[in-house]
C-alpha cells in the first residue's frame, strides 16, 4: 500500500508537468488490478466470515477484563500482573460455563411471519424448525437473531406436522383444509392458513387448552376467532398482535 501511495502521488505530480512515463503508469495500473483481485479473493472466502456468535453482556465484560489484564502484563511483568491475568482468564472461563448452562433449556416458539407458519423447537443447543415452507426457511429473519440469542449450535428444518407433542402437551395444527382428529383431548390448537372451521364446534369437541393463530391467517378470521374465545373464556394468542408465543420447560437440563 505504501508503494502504491507513492506511485500514485508520483504519477499525479508528473502529470502536472506534462511528463508521461508509460512504464510507471502501466506498473501502477497492474499493481492496482492485482490488489483488487486479492481483495475479491479474500471476499469470497466464507471460512473467514463468522456470524451468529452468541455473546452475552457478562461474557463481553469478562473479555474486556482479560484484555486489560493482558495489556497490563505486557507493559509490566510483575507477580501482580501475572496473578491478575490468570484471575481474568478464570473469570472468563467461569462466565462461559455459566452461559453454556443458561442455554441448556427446552422451549417451543411460534414466530410471527406473514403468510408463513414457523415454529422453533429448542432442545438445549439444537433447534428443530417446523414450517409449511421449507424452502429458504432456515435464514428467515426471526430465526437468525433467535439462534444467536439462545446459543443454538445446530439447526434442522422439517415440514410442519398436523400433530406433535412438546413437554407432554399435544400441539394440533389445523390448516386451510380444516381437518382435525376429533379423538385428541385438551391439545393446544394452532390455526394456520385461514381454515374455514366452526370454532365453537371445535371447542366443544376437543376442549383445547388454548387457541393459537399465526401470521398466515386472514385478519377477519383472526378477529372472529378472538371474539369466540373471549366469549368462551378460552386463552387466545395471535402472533400478529401479541408477538411470538413461547412454551418453555421450567427445569434446566443437566
Amino acid at each position: 500500500l505504501g508503494i502504491l501511495l507513492v506511485g500514485g502521488i508520483s504519477i499525479v505530480v508528473l502529470s502536472l508537468w506534462n511528463i508521461n512515463f508509460k512504464a510507471i503508469e502501466d506498473g501502477f495500473s497492474l499493481s492496482i488490478e492485482l490488489l483488487n483481485q486479492f481483495i475479491r479473493w479474500v471476499a469470497k472466502q466464507d471460512s473467514f466470515l463468522f456470524t451468529e456468535i452468541p455473546f452475552s453482556r457478562a461474557k463481553l465484560i469478562a473479555l474486556y477484563v482479560v484484555i486489560f489484564a493482558a495489556v497490563g502484563l505486557w507493559k509490566q511483568k510483575t507477580k501482580t500482573a501475572v496473578f491478575a491475568a490468570l484471575l481474568s482468564i478464570i473469570l472468563y472461563l467461569t462466565v462461559m460455563q455459566i452461559d453454556r448452562k443458561n442455554y441448556m433449556y427446552n422451549e417451543l416458539v411460534l414466530f410471527h411471519v406473514n403468510r408463513t407458519s414457523l415454529i422453533g423447537v429448542k432442545q438445549g443447543t439444537a433447534l428443530t424448525v417446523l414450517t409449511d415452507d421449507t424452502v429458504a426457511t432456515a435464514n428467515k429473519y426471526p430465526l437468525t437473531p433467535y439462534r444467536t440469542a439462545t446459543g443454538i449450535a445446530t439447526t434442522s428444518v422439517n415440514e410442519l406436522p398436523s400433530l406433535f407433542a412438546f413437554d407432554g402437551t399435544d400441539i394440533m395444527v389445523i390448516d386451510s383444509l380444516g381437518i382435525y382428529n376429533t379423538e385428541i383431548r385438551q391439545p393446544i390448537v394452532l390455526l394456520i392458513q385461514s381454515p374455514k372451521i366452526n370454532l365453537d364446534r371445535l371447542i366443544e369437541t376437543l376442549n383445547p387448552r388454548m387457541i393459537l393463530a399465526d401470521g398466515s391467517n386472514y385478519t377477519s378470521y383472526v378477529n372472529r376467532w378472538s371474539a369466540t374465545c373471549t366469549k368462551r373464556k378460552l386463552p387466545f394468542h395471535h402472533t400478529g398482535t401479541k408477538g411470538a408465543f413461547t412454551l418453555k420447560i421450567a427445569e434446566t437440563l443437566n
